[in-house]
Protein backbone atom coordinates (compact mmCIF):
# COMPACT_ATOMS: atom_id res chain seq x y z
CA UNK A 1 0.00 0.00 0.00
CA UNK A 2 1.03 3.37 -0.83
CA UNK A 3 -0.18 5.83 1.62
CA UNK A 4 -1.79 9.29 0.58
CA UNK A 5 0.94 10.99 2.06
CA UNK A 6 4.02 9.24 0.59
CA UNK A 7 1.88 9.57 -3.07
CA UNK A 8 1.75 13.29 -2.51
CA UNK A 9 4.98 13.89 -1.47
CA UNK A 10 6.59 11.71 -4.21
CA UNK A 11 4.24 13.63 -6.95
CA UNK A 12 5.76 16.76 -5.70
CA UNK A 13 9.17 16.20 -5.57
CA UNK A 14 8.96 13.80 -8.68
CA UNK A 15 7.85 17.71 -10.58
CA UNK A 16 10.63 19.44 -8.63
CA UNK A 17 13.30 17.22 -10.18
CA UNK A 18 11.84 17.15 -13.74
CA UNK A 19 11.73 20.92 -13.23
CA UNK A 20 15.07 21.64 -12.24
CA UNK A 21 16.91 19.09 -14.79
CA UNK A 22 15.02 20.68 -17.73
CA UNK A 23 15.32 24.39 -16.66
CA UNK A 24 18.47 24.37 -14.32
CA UNK A 25 20.02 22.11 -15.96
CA UNK A 26 20.71 20.20 -12.78
CA UNK A 27 20.37 16.40 -12.37
CA UNK A 28 18.73 16.72 -8.70
CA UNK A 29 18.06 13.28 -7.17
CA UNK A 30 14.68 13.13 -5.65
CA UNK A 31 16.21 11.68 -2.29
CA UNK A 32 17.84 15.13 -2.44
CA UNK A 33 14.83 17.03 -2.10
CA UNK A 34 12.59 14.65 0.44
CA UNK A 35 15.44 14.71 2.79
CA UNK A 36 14.87 18.75 2.67
CA UNK A 37 10.80 19.20 2.93
CA UNK A 38 9.13 20.30 6.01
CA UNK A 39 6.27 20.91 7.21
CA UNK A 40 5.97 24.66 7.79
CA UNK A 41 5.27 25.73 11.45
CA UNK A 42 2.36 28.03 10.86
CA UNK A 43 -0.26 27.13 8.22
CA UNK A 44 -0.01 30.73 6.80
CA UNK A 45 3.27 28.89 5.40
CA UNK A 46 1.34 26.27 3.61
CA UNK A 47 1.15 22.64 4.11
CA UNK A 48 4.61 22.05 2.63
CA UNK A 49 7.89 24.14 2.32
CA UNK A 50 11.11 23.34 0.25
CA UNK A 51 14.52 25.45 2.37
CA UNK A 52 15.86 25.87 -1.40
CA UNK A 53 19.24 27.03 0.14
CA UNK A 54 19.90 23.10 1.35
CA UNK A 55 19.51 22.23 -2.41
CA UNK A 56 22.56 24.26 -3.44
CA UNK A 57 25.02 22.08 -2.16
CA UNK A 58 23.60 19.49 -4.98
CA UNK A 59 22.96 22.06 -7.66
CA UNK A 60 25.79 24.63 -8.26
CA UNK A 61 23.29 27.34 -9.95
CA UNK A 62 22.10 30.83 -9.58
CA UNK A 63 19.75 30.72 -5.93
CA UNK A 64 17.36 32.79 -8.19
CA UNK A 65 17.32 30.23 -10.70
CA UNK A 66 16.94 27.05 -8.64
CA UNK A 67 14.07 28.84 -6.43
CA UNK A 68 12.36 29.54 -9.67
CA UNK A 69 13.03 26.02 -10.84
CA UNK A 70 11.74 24.58 -7.59
CA UNK A 71 8.52 26.90 -7.66
CA UNK A 72 7.40 25.64 -11.27
CA UNK A 73 7.67 22.14 -10.40
CA UNK A 74 5.99 22.24 -7.52
CA UNK A 75 3.05 24.34 -9.73
CA UNK A 76 3.43 21.35 -11.82
CA UNK A 77 1.69 18.69 -9.28
CA UNK A 78 -1.89 17.94 -9.45
CA UNK A 79 -1.55 18.34 -5.74
CA UNK A 80 -0.76 21.89 -5.43
CA UNK A 81 -3.73 24.80 -4.91
CA UNK A 82 -1.12 27.94 -4.63
CA UNK A 83 2.56 27.97 -4.49
CA UNK A 84 4.88 30.82 -3.21
CA UNK A 85 7.89 31.95 -2.64
CA UNK A 86 8.47 33.77 1.08
CA UNK A 87 12.12 34.23 1.39
CA UNK A 88 14.35 31.54 0.67
CA UNK A 89 10.87 28.97 1.02
CA UNK A 90 9.19 27.59 -1.57
CA UNK A 91 5.59 27.19 -0.05
CA UNK A 92 2.92 25.08 -0.74
CA UNK A 93 -1.06 25.01 -0.34
CA UNK A 94 -2.07 21.00 -1.07
CA UNK A 95 -5.49 21.19 -2.98
CA UNK A 96 -7.34 19.13 0.00
CA UNK A 97 -10.17 18.07 -2.12
CA UNK A 98 -7.92 15.97 -4.73
CA UNK A 99 -5.78 14.40 -1.68
CA UNK A 100 -8.69 13.77 0.39
CA UNK A 101 -10.42 11.85 -2.88
CA UNK A 102 -6.97 10.00 -2.48
CA UNK A 103 -7.46 9.26 1.33
CA UNK A 104 -11.11 8.17 1.21
CA UNK A 105 -9.72 5.98 -2.14
CA UNK A 106 -6.65 3.78 0.33
CA UNK A 107 -9.62 3.87 3.47
CA UNK A 108 -12.52 2.23 1.29
CA UNK A 109 -9.42 -0.27 -0.25
CA UNK A 110 -7.46 -1.29 3.18
CA UNK A 111 -10.93 -0.69 5.52
CA UNK A 112 -9.64 -1.69 8.76
CA UNK A 113 -6.63 -2.90 7.56
CA UNK A 114 -5.34 0.83 6.65
CA UNK A 115 -2.27 2.42 8.75
CA UNK A 116 -1.02 -1.43 9.48
CA UNK A 117 2.37 -2.07 7.91
CA UNK A 118 2.96 -4.98 5.71
CA UNK A 119 6.38 -5.41 6.67
CA UNK A 120 8.31 -7.65 8.73
CA UNK A 121 7.19 -7.07 12.31
CA UNK A 122 10.34 -5.45 14.88
CA UNK A 123 11.22 -6.12 18.71
CA UNK A 124 11.15 -2.40 19.80
CA UNK A 125 12.28 -1.23 23.07
CA UNK A 126 10.00 1.88 24.43
CA UNK A 127 12.02 3.12 27.60
CA UNK A 128 9.52 6.16 29.37
CA UNK A 129 8.52 7.36 32.34
CA UNK A 130 12.04 6.85 34.43
CA UNK A 131 11.35 9.36 36.89
CA UNK A 132 13.67 9.76 39.84
CA UNK A 133 12.61 7.40 42.26
CA UNK A 134 12.88 9.25 45.46
CA UNK A 135 9.36 10.96 44.98
CA UNK A 136 5.83 10.55 43.17
CA UNK A 137 5.82 11.16 40.03
CA UNK A 138 4.98 14.96 38.81
CA UNK A 139 2.99 16.26 35.79
CA UNK A 140 6.35 16.53 33.93
CA UNK A 141 6.32 12.56 34.57
CA UNK A 142 2.53 12.14 34.05
CA UNK A 143 3.16 14.06 30.21
CA UNK A 144 5.93 11.32 29.39
CA UNK A 145 4.05 8.26 30.73
CA UNK A 146 0.77 9.51 28.00
CA UNK A 147 3.56 9.78 25.30
CA UNK A 148 5.73 6.47 25.71
CA UNK A 149 2.45 4.54 26.28
CA UNK A 150 1.07 6.28 22.66
CA UNK A 151 3.86 5.03 21.17
CA UNK A 152 4.36 1.93 22.84
CA UNK A 153 0.38 1.26 21.60
CA UNK A 154 1.19 3.39 18.07
CA UNK A 155 3.67 0.34 17.52
CA UNK A 156 2.07 -2.56 18.58
CA UNK A 157 -0.95 -1.59 16.12
CA UNK A 158 1.58 -1.73 13.55
CA UNK A 159 2.55 -5.02 14.44
CA UNK A 160 5.62 -5.10 15.79
CA UNK A 161 6.29 -6.93 19.47
CA UNK A 162 6.68 -3.75 21.91
CA UNK A 163 8.96 -4.55 24.90
CA UNK A 164 7.96 -1.57 28.02
CA UNK A 165 11.05 -0.68 30.46
CA UNK A 166 11.29 1.51 33.06
CA UNK A 167 14.98 2.49 33.66
CA UNK A 168 15.49 3.21 37.88
CA UNK A 169 17.99 5.22 38.01
CA UNK A 170 19.08 4.22 41.79
CA UNK A 171 22.39 5.49 42.31
CA UNK A 172 23.51 8.65 43.27
CA UNK A 173 23.51 11.14 45.66
CA UNK A 174 19.25 11.94 45.56
CA UNK A 175 18.66 8.22 46.14
CA UNK A 176 21.33 8.18 49.18
CA UNK A 177 19.55 11.30 50.65
CA UNK A 178 16.94 8.82 50.38
CA UNK A 179 17.87 6.29 52.10
CA UNK A 180 19.63 8.62 54.49
CA UNK A 181 16.75 9.71 56.20
CA UNK A 182 15.17 6.40 55.85
CA UNK A 183 17.50 4.89 57.83
CA UNK A 184 17.65 7.85 60.86
CA UNK A 185 13.91 7.32 61.13
CA UNK A 186 14.41 3.57 61.44
CA UNK A 187 12.63 2.28 58.38
CA UNK A 188 9.56 4.07 58.95
CA UNK A 189 5.79 3.13 57.29
CA UNK A 190 3.18 6.03 56.46
CA UNK A 191 0.25 6.82 58.03
CA UNK A 192 -2.66 5.54 57.24
CA UNK A 193 -3.80 8.22 55.08
CA UNK A 194 -0.73 8.66 52.99
CA UNK A 195 0.53 6.89 49.49
CA UNK A 196 3.96 5.20 49.95
CA UNK A 197 5.53 7.46 47.50
CA UNK A 198 4.51 11.05 48.87
CA UNK A 199 5.53 9.57 52.07
CA UNK A 200 9.14 8.71 51.09
CA UNK A 201 9.19 11.88 49.00
CA UNK A 202 8.64 14.15 51.94
CA UNK A 203 11.41 11.78 53.90
CA UNK A 204 13.82 12.80 50.84
CA UNK A 205 12.63 16.17 50.16
CA UNK A 206 13.39 16.72 54.31
CA UNK A 207 16.62 15.06 54.62
CA UNK A 208 17.93 16.96 51.21
CA UNK A 209 16.97 20.14 53.00
CA UNK A 210 18.23 19.16 56.36
CA UNK A 211 21.95 18.16 54.85
CA UNK A 212 22.07 21.97 53.55
CA UNK A 213 20.94 23.96 56.38
CA UNK A 214 23.77 21.70 58.44
CA UNK A 215 26.37 22.77 55.32
CA UNK A 216 25.42 26.21 55.13
CA UNK A 217 25.50 26.63 59.03
CA UNK A 218 28.83 26.37 58.81
CA UNK A 219 29.74 28.37 55.87
CA UNK A 220 27.82 30.66 58.11
CA UNK A 221 30.22 30.45 60.48
CA UNK A 222 33.29 30.87 58.58
CA UNK A 223 32.10 33.92 56.84
CA UNK A 224 31.07 35.39 60.22
CA UNK A 225 34.50 34.17 61.42
CA UNK A 226 36.69 36.15 58.47
CA UNK A 227 34.50 39.15 58.66
CA UNK A 228 33.25 39.06 55.66
CA UNK A 229 29.79 40.53 56.06
CA UNK A 230 28.49 40.27 52.47
CA UNK A 231 29.15 36.60 52.12
CA UNK A 232 27.51 36.27 55.05
CA UNK A 233 24.23 38.35 54.21
CA UNK A 234 24.32 36.17 51.14
CA UNK A 235 24.40 32.84 53.27
CA UNK A 236 22.03 34.09 55.48
CA UNK A 237 19.27 34.92 53.13
CA UNK A 238 20.00 31.56 51.39
CA UNK A 239 19.48 29.92 55.05
CA UNK A 240 16.15 32.10 55.15
CA UNK A 241 14.88 30.13 51.96
CA UNK A 242 15.88 26.54 53.03
CA UNK A 243 14.44 27.26 56.48
CA UNK A 244 10.94 28.10 54.74
CA UNK A 245 11.47 25.25 52.38
CA UNK A 246 11.58 23.18 55.35
CA UNK A 247 8.54 24.82 57.44
CA UNK A 248 6.79 23.63 54.33
CA UNK A 249 7.63 19.75 54.01
CA UNK A 250 6.96 19.68 57.93
CA UNK A 251 3.60 20.98 57.63
CA UNK A 252 2.61 17.47 55.35
CA UNK A 253 4.30 15.40 58.06
CA UNK A 254 5.01 17.31 61.12
CA UNK A 255 6.30 14.12 63.93
CA UNK A 256 7.98 12.38 61.14
CA UNK A 257 10.39 15.32 60.05
CA UNK A 258 10.42 16.60 63.90
CA UNK A 259 12.21 13.41 64.62
CA UNK A 260 13.93 13.85 61.63
CA UNK A 261 15.40 17.13 62.66
CA UNK A 262 16.80 15.72 65.73
CA UNK A 263 18.27 13.26 64.70
CA UNK A 264 20.34 15.45 61.89
CA UNK A 265 21.35 17.34 64.92
CA UNK A 266 22.79 14.59 66.63
CA UNK A 267 25.25 13.84 63.45
CA UNK A 268 28.65 15.23 63.77
CA UNK A 269 28.77 15.22 59.16
CA UNK A 270 25.68 14.53 57.66
CA UNK A 271 26.95 15.19 54.35
CA UNK A 272 29.57 13.27 54.57
CA UNK A 273 27.54 10.25 55.72
CA UNK A 274 25.32 11.08 53.10
CA UNK A 275 28.02 10.34 50.32
CA UNK A 276 29.82 7.47 52.65
CA UNK A 277 25.92 5.68 51.63
CA UNK A 278 26.07 6.35 47.81
CA UNK A 279 29.74 5.15 47.49
CA UNK A 280 29.12 1.60 49.48
CA UNK A 281 26.10 1.17 47.38
CA UNK A 282 27.86 1.75 43.87
CA UNK A 283 30.40 -0.45 45.41
CA UNK A 284 28.16 -3.33 46.40
CA UNK A 285 28.10 -3.28 50.19
CA UNK A 286 25.76 -5.41 51.52
CA UNK A 287 24.33 -3.60 54.34
CA UNK A 288 23.67 -0.45 52.44
CA UNK A 289 22.53 -2.64 49.58
CA UNK A 290 19.82 -3.93 51.81
CA UNK A 291 19.05 -0.17 52.98
CA UNK A 292 18.99 1.57 49.75
CA UNK A 293 16.65 -1.18 47.69
CA UNK A 294 14.03 -0.84 50.23
CA UNK A 295 13.70 2.96 50.20
CA UNK A 296 13.67 2.71 46.62
CA UNK A 297 11.61 -0.26 46.04
CA UNK A 298 8.90 1.73 48.45
CA UNK A 299 8.76 4.71 46.05
CA UNK A 300 8.91 2.35 43.07
CA UNK A 301 5.56 0.29 44.79
CA UNK A 302 3.90 4.05 44.81
CA UNK A 303 5.01 4.66 41.35
CA UNK A 304 3.49 1.43 39.81
CA UNK A 305 0.31 2.24 41.95
CA UNK A 306 0.12 5.66 39.38
CA UNK A 307 1.11 3.57 36.57
CA UNK A 308 -1.23 1.48 37.28
CA UNK A 309 -4.40 3.87 38.00
CA UNK A 310 -3.20 5.30 33.97
CA UNK A 311 -3.25 2.01 32.61
CA UNK A 312 0.07 1.83 31.74
CA UNK A 313 2.19 -1.58 32.56
CA UNK A 314 5.93 -2.03 32.04
CA UNK A 315 7.43 -5.39 30.82
CA UNK A 316 10.46 -4.41 32.22
CA UNK A 317 12.07 -2.72 35.18
CA UNK A 318 15.64 -1.92 34.65
CA UNK A 319 17.45 -0.85 37.75
CA UNK A 320 20.60 1.13 36.80
CA UNK A 321 23.19 -0.80 40.10
CA UNK A 322 22.55 -3.85 38.61
CA UNK A 323 24.34 -2.63 35.12
CA UNK A 324 26.64 -1.45 36.85
CA UNK A 325 27.23 -4.60 38.66
CA UNK A 326 27.06 -6.70 35.91
CA UNK A 327 29.77 -4.91 34.09
CA UNK A 328 27.91 -3.65 31.52
CA UNK A 329 28.16 0.41 31.65
CA UNK A 330 31.94 -0.88 31.79
CA UNK A 331 31.86 -2.44 29.00
CA UNK A 332 30.43 0.63 27.34
CA UNK A 333 32.64 2.96 29.15
CA UNK A 334 35.68 1.60 27.62
CA UNK A 335 34.33 2.21 24.26
CA UNK A 336 33.55 5.56 25.13
CA UNK A 337 36.91 5.88 26.58
CA UNK A 338 38.74 4.98 23.29
CA UNK A 339 36.70 6.85 21.09
CA UNK A 340 38.51 9.32 18.80
CA UNK A 341 35.81 12.07 20.22
CA UNK A 342 37.46 11.82 23.31
CA UNK A 343 37.77 14.73 25.27
CA UNK A 344 38.23 16.45 29.08
CA UNK A 345 35.57 18.55 30.68
CA UNK A 346 36.26 19.88 34.06
CA UNK A 347 39.01 17.35 34.75
CA UNK A 348 36.47 14.29 33.59
CA UNK A 349 36.52 12.44 30.43
CA UNK A 350 33.73 13.30 28.26
CA UNK A 351 32.63 12.86 24.36
CA UNK A 352 33.00 15.82 22.15
CA UNK A 353 30.42 16.33 19.27
CA UNK A 354 31.30 19.27 17.75
CA UNK A 355 33.38 17.27 14.68
CA UNK A 356 30.43 15.15 14.11
CA UNK A 357 28.58 18.40 13.94
CA UNK A 358 30.21 20.03 11.27
CA UNK A 359 28.69 16.60 9.34
CA UNK A 360 25.67 18.32 7.43
CA UNK A 361 24.95 15.17 5.79
CA UNK A 362 25.24 13.33 9.34
CA UNK A 363 22.61 16.54 10.71
CA UNK A 364 20.50 15.72 8.05
CA UNK A 365 20.20 12.39 8.69
CA UNK A 366 19.86 12.49 12.10
CA UNK A 367 17.37 15.31 11.63
CA UNK A 368 19.61 17.74 14.07
CA UNK A 369 18.06 21.41 13.81
CA UNK A 370 20.66 23.29 12.11
CA UNK A 371 22.02 25.44 14.50
CA UNK A 372 22.09 23.34 17.53
CA UNK A 373 25.28 22.81 19.93
CA UNK A 374 25.21 19.92 21.54
CA UNK A 375 27.54 20.14 24.80
CA UNK A 376 30.48 17.66 25.81
CA UNK A 377 28.76 14.25 27.46
CA UNK A 378 29.90 13.34 30.06
CA UNK A 379 30.92 9.83 30.90
CA UNK A 380 31.73 9.24 34.96
CA UNK A 381 31.41 11.64 37.81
Amino acid sequence: MVDPYSKLIEDIVTHIVESVSESCKCALAAQDVIEVIEEPPRREFGDIAVPVPRLLRKCRVDFKELISCVKEGAERSRYAREVKVVGPYVNIFVDMRKYGRDVISVLRREGESYGFSKRPCKRIVVEYVSANPVHPLHIGSGRNAALGEFIARVLELSGNKVERRYYINDLGLQVAYLAYGYMLLNRPSPPGNMKIDHFMGLIYAATATLVDIVALKKEIEKAKDSGDTEKYRELSDKLSELLGDLERIRSKLPEYIDKLIDRIKERKDPLTEVYDIMRKYENGDPEVSELVREAVEKVMAGIRATLDDLGITMDRWDWESDLVRENLVSEILDKALKSQHLTMKKGVPALDFSELLRNEELKTRLKIPKFTDIPPLVLVR
